[in-house]
């Protein structure tokens, strides 16, 4: 009694603080000691509905990808049977008949190319079809089986199925889950051929996917399919049988040969069971660790609680709300605000994390400049970078040179190609300058064109339409000659049967915007082509101004709304759009800066 009254004196004489923090810790220390009594049991059956629950989602995440897998194997088999190429030899009536040895090579051949090409798309599964024993390629054993080997994995007639089928390969045995369909084939003479498609995924892989799918160290983890057939077994695990669960309930208790196991199964769509074993002294060995961790935990964090909220919390309290303060200001999006309120005097740990913080803050700010800046000073640097590979005063000279010599000799046609290929170049490095106007944009191009036409013999024939009131604007430099070559390089330059290209050229300006037209009569490009010149990340070096190069210029820019559009593709030509806006050379500039 008498010690009671002393701790209740020494209570109202603490300081308020105190008597708070003593108020909120003690009743939990109490509540935990009365708790912590049942522990054992209690976790034993939490730590069991967290095991299960984490089996479930594990399971089904392994459902998925085993379901996946199979639907692969059926696509698969579905895209063998779609084959035109494949179809076209097993629907020919002498298919299968005695044939000479270069008539059997041939027809291999195609049928091996036309399974090459779907394996190829399919690099994780294998592919193969089951034919008459009599053909010569029938034992191939890598697209081509004979149907003999069938007869050994028996399935429901006239239905799909899976079988396990063992092959050895290089001195190595392997297993295959293989998903089996009959295939038929009307033939040319009007008789109906059946034949048997196959499609494989080694068990390795689906082995591999149910041991992501363990939860529990120790777990045991079965594939199983609609028959109770075990397809897929833990490593050494082969011989041993499963329990027959007629009444389930997740988490049963069976008893094997070698000690006792939770039991757990998921049915997947198609009757198949994924089934998890679950050794029983392991969930023991991890309820009591946790619960000892628990307690162990709990008795610290109450201390730790106790010492820190009554020593500290009341002077951090200030500064780690103004920190609060300022993280849910970044948050909201607000970068500028400071918070005038934090006494930063102190000089300890919290005023340096805050001032790191502040530091951090305007470090983001600046590298978000800083990314900006880069972003548009990373073509010019390209630019530059080509441009200083060439020193343009000594190749101005020597062209003039070059045309001055060839005039002294009466070599009129030299005189013009070295004074076309001076111009091109003056235009090309543009002293230093990525901003041209667009009067001397299309004269760069028609020197190419004139300089190209000595190559091939005048088959380039060049037109040219551009409004007079839009030649002084601004545009980048080398926009159009990318264009431009690639018609000559992909038409003429690669196909000898091409023996002249036509290329149009026109430039209009719309509202505050103005559209170049680049249009040839060559072979065109594929769309999936076009896609990858347009997305294709730029290179740099003498590759730096393709078509990929420009468009992202373009983009940079001017924006997101402007750069190339093609429309005629194969077998239509080419008519590929520019779209920049109206800018004169100062306002151009002034972007780029």
């Amino acid at each position: 009694m008498k010690l009671l009254v002393k701790l209740k004196n020494k209570f109202n004489a603490l300081p308020m603080n105190k008597k708070m923090h003593i108020s909120f810790v003690l009743p939990i220390v109490l509540l935990l000691g009365v708790l912590l009594l049942g522990m054992g049991s209690l976790f034993e059956s939490l730590y069991k509905k967290q095991i299960n629950y984490s089996i479930e989602r594990a399971n089904t995440q392994a459902d998925a990808f085993i379901s996946n897998y199979l639907s692969n194997l059926r696509f698969i088999a579905d895209q063998i049977k779609s084959d035109r190429d494949i179809r076209s030899v097993l629907a020919d009536k002498n298919f299968g008949n005695k044939k000479d040895l270069g008539d059997n090579y041939r027809e291999f051949l195609k049928l091996n190319s036309a399974f090459g090409s779907i394996e190829v798309a399919h690099p994780n599964f294998k592919i193969g079809m089951f034919l008459k024993d009599t053909i010569l390629y029938s034992n191939n054993k890598h697209f081509f089986y004979p149907e003999s080997d069938l007869f050994a994995h028996p399935g429901p007639i006239g239905k799909n199925y899976y079988a396990i089928f063992k092959v050895k390969e290089k001195n190595n045995n392997y297993e295959y889950l293989s998903f089996i369909t009959k295939y038929n084939v009307q033939k040319t003479d009007g008789e109906l051929e059946t034949y048997s498609v196959m499609s494989q995924v080694d068990i390795e892989k689906l082995k591999k996917v149910l041991e992501s799918a363990k939860s529990v160290e120790g777990a045991l983890l079965y594939l199983v399919d609609e028959k109770g057939t075990v397809l897929v077994h833990p490593n050494n695990r082969a011989n041993m049988e499963l329990p027959n669960v007629k009444n389930y309930k997740a988490m049963s208790l069976v008893k094997l040969e070698d000690g006792e196991f939770y039991y757990t199964r998921r049915i997947m769509d198609n009757d198949w069971k994924i089934v998890s074993l679950i050794p029983k002294v392991k969930i023991k060995k991890q309820s009591s660790i946790v619960t000892t961790i628990y307690i162990a935990a709990t008795v610290i964090m109450i201390a730790i609680v106790f010492t820190i909220s009554f020593v500290f919390s009341k002077y951090y309290s200030g500064k780690i709300f103004a920190l609060k303060k300022r993280v849910n200001d970044i948050t909201e999006g607000n970068l500028s605000v400071i918070n005038e309120e934090v006494d930063s005097s102190t000089k300890d740990e919290m005023d340096e994390l805050y001032n790191n913080f502040e530091f951090m803050v305007s470090e983001v700010k600046r590298l978000m400049k800083e990314q900006y800046r880069l972003g548009k000073d990373v073509t010019r640097a390209e630019m530059r970078a080509l441009q200083a590979q060439i020193n343009p005063h000594f190749l101005y000279n020597t062209l003039d040179l070059i045309n001055w010599g060839a005039l002294d000799y009466g070599a009129e046609s030299v005189a013009k190609i070295a004074r076309d290929l001076g111009q091109f170049y003056r235009l090309s490095l543009n002293h230093g300058s990525a901003v041209i106007s667009i009067a001397e944009e299309f004269l760069h191009v028609e020197c190419f064109i004139r300089i190209e036409n000595v190559h091939y013999e005048g088959a380039i024939h060049l037109e040219t339409e551009v409004d007079e009131d839009i030649k002084n604007f601004a545009c980048l430099n080398i926009l159009l000659q990318p264009f431009v070559e690639n018609a000559i390089v992909h038409g003429i330059a690669e196909h000898s049967d091409i023996k002249e290209v036509n290329i149009k050229i026109t430039a209009n300006k719309l509202e505050d915007d103005i559209e170049f037209h680049i249009i040839d009569d060559g072979l065109g490009v594929d769309k999936d082509e076009i896609e990858k010149l347009l997305n294709e990340r730029p290179v740099g070096g003498f590759r730096g101004f393709g078509i990929n190069n420009v468009n992202f210029r373009l983009k940079l820019c001017y924006g997101e709304d402007y750069g190339i559009h093609y429309d005629n593709v194969k077998p239509h030509g080419t008519d590929v759009t520019i779209r920049i806006k109206a800018l004169t050379i100062n306002e151009l500039e002034e972007a780029l800066m």
